[in-house]
Parts: C-alpha cells; structure tokens; sequence
C-alpha cells in the first residue's frame, strides 16, 4: 500500500521538484495536489493494520517489562 501511495505523490509532481518560477497559480495548485496526495497516503496508512511480526515483537517486550 505504501509503494502505491508514493507512486501516486510522484505522479501529481510529474517526478520532478515543482518549478518557483512558473505561473504562481500553477505552482500553487500543483503544491496543493501534492499534499493531497501525502494526506491521502498518510490517511491510507493510518487504516492499515499492524504486521502480525510486529504484534508479536511488542507483546514479548510487554512480557519482558511485566517480568522486571
């Protein structure tokens, strides 16, 4: 899901850093596409789920820590 997101960023910046001396406008809405897409991509990480690798990791550190 991650790749996907970032693949969508690259593509509303067309790959390349945004040109400040273009249209004002233009630069501004290609700015604001761009932190859409990092929002959309952000959000989209928020809702994924914790690998089952990871849950395991932190429940035996909660055990270590119960343990101490």
């Amino acid at each position: 899901m991650i790749m996907g997101g970032l693949a969508e960023v690259m593509a509303a910046g067309n790959g390349k850093t945004a040109d400040c001396s273009g249209n004002p406008q233009q630069v501004t809405a290609k700015k604001d596409q761009i932190d859409e897409s990092l929002k959309r991509v952000y959000n989209d990480m928020l809702e994924d789920d914790v690998p089952d690798r990871f849950e395991d990791l932190l429940r035996k550190l909660r055990e270590q820590d119960a343990q101490k």
